[in-house]
Order: C-alpha cells, then sequence, then structure tokens
C-alpha cells in the first residue's frame, strides 16, 4: 500500500464501476475505502495490487538486461523474495498487518548463479533469516556478528532436507503474537491465551483450527515458541542497548541515522 500502478499498468485493469462501492480513485488501500467490501472490490482492489507487482517486475527486467548488456550475468547471483505477502479478505484481514496465516508467511524465494543448478526446486521449509548466511557462504565472505539464521547452500544441492521448525515473530509486537511451524502444523498463540492450530497439508487455507481437539499437539510444540522468544527478548535487549547509547558501538551519528531509519519503517515510535 498505497496501491497506486503507473498509468501503462492500470489502464489495463478492466472493471465495472457500477459494481465497486466507491469511486475507483478511492481503492489505493483498504483502510481509505473506511467500509465493507463485496466481491467486486475485492477483486479491483487485487487487481491495483497485482498491477504494482507488473511494474516491479518490469524494473527487474531492465536490471537484468543491463547485466546481460555489460556480460555480468554469468558471475551475478540472484536471490528474489519478498518481506510478506497480502491480505485480499482471507480471515476478514487485509494488507500485511501482523498476523501470521499463510497468506503473508510463504512468499517466494528463487536463487540463481554460478554453480547452482537450474531448475530445482526445494522441499524444505526455511526462514528468510537465511539469507544473509547463504550470500556470505555463496561469495565466500568472511562474517563474524552472531548472526541468526542457517545458510540454505546445502538445501540448494538437494542432497538435504529440513525438517526443522520455523519460528516466526515480529520485532513491533514482540512477545505479543508470534508462530511456529512444525512439519505441517502452525501453531499460533493469540493474545488472550488460546490458540490456532492448523494442518497446512489437510487444510492450507487454515480454515479449520484444531486447538480444541489437538492439546497434547500445542504443549509438545509450545516450548519451542517459548525459547525462541527467550532468544530474541535477549538480542532485543542487547540490540536496543546500542541505540540507546549504553553500548558504545555507535557513534552519536551513526545512532541517529538508525533511528532515524528504524522510524522510517515503523519498527520504533
Amino acid at each position: 500500500e498505497p496501491y497506486m500502478p503507473v498509468k501503462k499498468f492500470a489502464k489495463r485493469i478492466l472493471y465495472d464501476p457500477s459494481q465497486l462501492s466507491r469511486h475507483p480513485k478511492r481503492y489505493i488501500s483498504h483502510s481509505a475505502l473506511d467500509c465493507e467490501l463485496n466481491e467486486a472490490d475485492r477483486i479491483y482492489l487485487k487487481a491495483r495490487y497485482l498491477a504494482e507487482v507488473e511494474s516491479v517486475d518490469e524494473r527487474v527486467g531492465y536490471l537484468i538486461k543491463i547485466l546481460e548488456h555489460k556480460n555480468m550475468m554469468s558471475r551475478t547471483y540472484f536471490i528474489f523474495t519478498s518481506d510478506h505477502g497480502e491480505h485480499f479478505g482471507e480471515h476478514g484481514l487485509y494488507g500485511h498487518g501482523i498476523y501470521y496465516y499463510q497468506k503473508l508467511l510463504r512468499v517466494p524465494l528463487i536463487i540463481t548463479g554460478p554453480g547452482l543448478l537450474p531448475g530445482q526446486r526445494v522441499a524444505a521449509k526455511v526462514s528468510l533469516l537465511g539469507l544473509t548466511a547463504t550470500i556470505k557462504e555463496l561469495l565466500g565472505v568472511e562474517y563474524e556478528d552472531d548472526m541468526q539464521g542457517e545458510s540454505l547452500v546445502k538445501y540448494i544441492s538437494g542432497q538435504v532436507r529440513s525438517d526443522k521448525p520455523v519460528f516466526f515473530d515480529d520485532i513491533r509486537e514482540h512477545l505479543m503474537i508470534d508462530a511456529l511451524l512444525e512439519n505441517n502444523f502452525k501453531l499460533i498463540p493469540l493474545k488472550d491465551g488460546k490458540f490456532e492450530l492448523y494442518d497446512l497439508i489437510k487444510d492450507p487455507a487454515e480454515l479449520n483450527n484444531l486447538a480444541a481437539a489437538h492439546e497434547a499437539k500445542i504443549q509438545a510444540m509450545l516450548p519451542a515458541i517459548l525459547d525462541n522468544r527467550r532468544q530474541n527478548q535477549q538480542r532485543q535487549a542487547v540490540n536496543l542497548s546500542r541505540l540507546d547509547g549504553t553500548e558504545q558501538e555507535l557513534s552519536e551519528k551513526e545512532r541517529k541515522e538508525l533511528l532515524k531509519k528504524m522510524k522510517a519503517l515503523g519498527y520504533i515510535q
């Protein structure tokens, strides 16, 4: 958001204004509409989003053409992914607020470049936390930081499968809502002490909450969530100490610049 595609892609969107509940110019976001959406509204809103995606896709194409022109394709790694997905009415939600359904969490991840076999599809469940470690390994770069996430290179080779749980958290809602994906089950603790539990193989749309009938499964998965919360709380304390100046790794100028960037991204007030 806002969904404001350039004219080239916006003019391709087909719609009937008489079926919309608001003037077409109002459909830059769900929050801007401030109303319940009918099916035509949802289709049109998503079409504006997809037109934005097309525009980004075109610009990625420009970058590839430049690399081809400079004969750099054979020595360039490409990693195509996204920070999150988008809701368009699923679970009654819109946009990308702090929720942990698959519409937000399951994003594209395409990696290609020198030494990587093309056309492989990796079934392992992995986290975007592993991207930095992956780039490090692909480039042979030394990196001594206390890094979360493991390199995905071993999965790209197709020789390793992963059954490790994947934990999801959001710094803006730390310890308030998160989720754990273990094999085909996903557990989401809610703020009121209740849970949502889904079998993603039988129920990929996450419509059938199994929590009431699977208390043992919840209790088996919950310790991993609590452990990840504890680790992240410790990391957050260290990082915040850098921002407030109690740890003198950053200069005052660097600290102010980092605060400015984090506020612009919405991570802190």
